[in-house]
């Protein structure tokens, strides 16, 4: 075998290589904002879940994980790959590594972000047949504070045949590919979900002639100083004044702002920026999504890789 030939090795992550894989975070991430590190432990403990690293020469070069979301939806994160060994196929074989686990597991969906200019990833998805589904723009606004002067209305159980009408086949359904995001990983919003969400107190919406004109679901996080929006959706007109209402319910609830990574759809994007909300980044993320069926993959396996 060529010497040159690099040989990586896929492995279950230990308690033992936390420093070493926020050593590579530290690279990757100057500022200190990569939540991996603060992630670890969750991680490792996550039975549902696949969390691997890679090695090239017993040195930990490369991290990735598998997260089950719910049912059969699995989510694709925290793929990082040391510097020094970047553009040598790592990436390539920690994806291919958690895509083959859930062919072996039974099969299921499996999907995660990137930004639009993340072209190596573009390529890498596209490699493990993973499709661009969707595509959002993040968004955020300041509070209102003052006078309330939009009637939004939590909605409960007893609103979900409308919200359920309401949702389905709409222009922002089809634009977030029947998906809702569940604080940086998205999910299929079934009826089920949507029920589950009213149930818990994470829908808000505005009503027209006594009928439900639009909707929100905010994201379940434990973070305070913000207003996390994980899916709108209504009319054009309702949609401005439904997200006007949720500025004035984070002034309500203390928040310093209200974030929304909103699918990206026309009428949508009139009525964020009508309700005084501006673009907070300079990409798009996209979503990208892939069905593993039950069953070793078909794929041609490298012999640099040696996979426990």
């Amino acid at each position: 075998m060529d010497k040159n030939i690099l040989r990586v090795r896929i492995r279950a992550a230990r308690a033992a290589d936390r420093a070493d894989a926020a050593a590579i975070c530290d690279r990757i991430y100057e500022d200190g904002s990569d939540y991996l590190p603060q992630l670890w432990d969750e991680w490792l403990n996550d039975r549902g879940g696949q969390f691997i690293v890679a090695e090239v020469e017993g040195r930990l070069v490369g991290v990735a994980k598998r997260t089950h979301l719910a049912d059969d939806e699995y989510w694709l994160e925290g793929l990082r790959v040391s510097p020094a060994y970047q553009g040598q196929g790592i990436a390539a074989r920690l994806q291919a590594h958690l895509v083959d686990g859930l062919h072996r597991m039974g099969g299921g969906t499996l999907r995660f972000a990137t930004h639009s200019g993340n072209r190596p990833v573009h390529r890498l998805a596209a490699r493990d047949g993973f499709q661009h589904v969707a595509t959002y723009r993040l968004y955020r606004a300041e509070p209102a504070w003052g006078k309330v002067t939009v009637s939004l209305r939590p909605l409960t159980g007893d609103d979900l045949n409308e919200a359920w009408t309401l949702i389905q086949g709409s222009p922002g359904c089809s634009a977030a590919n029947s998906l809702y995001e569940t604080f940086w990983s998205w999910q299929t919003l079934t009826r089920e979900k949507l029920a589950d969400q009213l149930l818990r107190g994470g829908g808000w919406g505005i009503d027209e002639d006594d009928t439900l004109a639009a909707l929100a679901l905010l994201c379940d996080t434990d973070k305070k100083d913000a207003l996390d929006v994980s899916y709108v959706d209504g009319s054009r007109e309702a949609l401005a004044l439904l997200l006007m209402g949720l500025r004035e319910l984070a002034a309500q609830r203390g928040c310093d702002k209200v974030r929304f990574r909103a699918a990206e759809e026309p009428e949508l994007m009139n009525a964020i920026e009508e309700a005084g909300y501006w673009e907070s980044w300079d990409r798009e993320l996209r979503v990208y999504e892939t069905f593993a069926a039950g069953g070793r993959r078909q794929s041609d396996e490298s012999p640099r890789l040696d996979a426990d």
